[in-house]
């Protein structure tokens, strides 16, 4: 009988293989029967034959074989994978326990790191991934001054290089072929731009100026109340505000009477036209991290 080298049976340089494991136990146990039967007088090649009758269907005992020496390799290395594991954690424990200043910088710097990513995903999620909350989202464009315009302004110029002046803004209303509507914004705004007196100690409110057809082009509908009047987007008419839901919750007790109520911000008398319903956030679509009230 040829026997089967034991660096080649027991050991895989390139790791476990269950198939030439299995060829090789079942060639040790057929070469077996081969001399048994030689021993008792047979013929080798008759021996051979016999031992293969006796031996049975090869080909359906090596793929049980193989299928048992798959998962038996499964398992040392789910068992072998647990251990290392935990052996690892015992040990970093160990350090950390040992070494608790070190400790202490460790989750620090940890904890500043999983926030700081936290925030810029947050951004990026609400810049460039998230859909924009918007009906028909995908047909929404942006317009922003050219590369040229920038240039010309300044490389100090901020928001004033790739914003457009409100004349033109009217000119691109007047001569608009493109787009189904056009409208804007104030980029210009900031938080506490504004004062509400008149119910109770001043309040600082955030405000953003808003084109008459900022809202219906985005298909935000007011939850109570009103859109913005043609009179009321006329230059020198009267002056009217919708509410933010938060900010009509937590200043007005979400009272609903106080639309087509008069309120006063910055010395400027104007109308509650309505609120907004929660689901808008102006900040959170067009000024990531900004609160806005009015």
């Amino acid at each position: 009988m040829s026997k089967i080298p034991i660096w080649r049976r027991y050991a895989r340089l390139w790791g476990p293989d269950p198939a030439a494991d299995v060829d090789d136990e079942l060639r040790f146990h057929l070469d077996a029967k081969i001399d048994d039967l030689v021993a008792q007088g047979w013929n080798p090649d008759a021996a051979r034959i016999e031992a293969q009758r006796q031996f049975g269907d090869w080909k359906a005992v090596r793929e049980v074989g193989e299928r048992v020496g798959i998962q038996r390799e499964k398992t040392i290395e789910r068992g072998e994978f647990w251990g290392a594991f935990r052996q690892d954690l015992r040990y970093a424990l160990r350090t950390l326990r040992k070494e608790r200043g070190f400790t202490i910088v460790t989750v620090l710097i940890l904890a500043l790191g999983i926030a700081a990513n936290t925030a810029v995903f947050s951004v990026v999620n609400t810049v460039l991934l998230r859909p924009l909350p918007f009906p028909e989202a995908g047909q929404l464009a942006w317009l922003a001054a050219g590369h040229e315009a920038y240039t010309k302004r300044g490389k100090n110029a901020g928001l004033s290089g790739v914003t457009y002046t409100v004349d033109a803004y009217e000119e691109f209303q007047r001569n608009n072929h493109s787009f189904q509507q056009i409208t804007a914004y104030n980029p210009f705004f900031g938080n506490n731009d504004y004062t509400l007196t008149g119910s109770g100690e001043p309040q600082p409110v955030s405000g953003v100026m808003v084109a008459g057809n900022f809202l219906p082009m985005l298909g935000v509908e007011p939850l109570l109340g009103r859109n913005f009047s043609k009179e009321e987007c006329q230059k020198g008419g009267p002056r009217a505000a919708l509410l933010s839901y938060s900010f009509w919750q937590n200043q007005f007790g979400g009272d609903p009477a106080i639309v087509g109520q008069g309120i006063t911000l910055s010395k400027q008398p104007m109308t509650v036209a309505g609120v907004l319903p929660p689901t808008f956030d102006f900040g959170g679509v067009f000024a990531p991290g900004t609160k806005m009230d009015v």
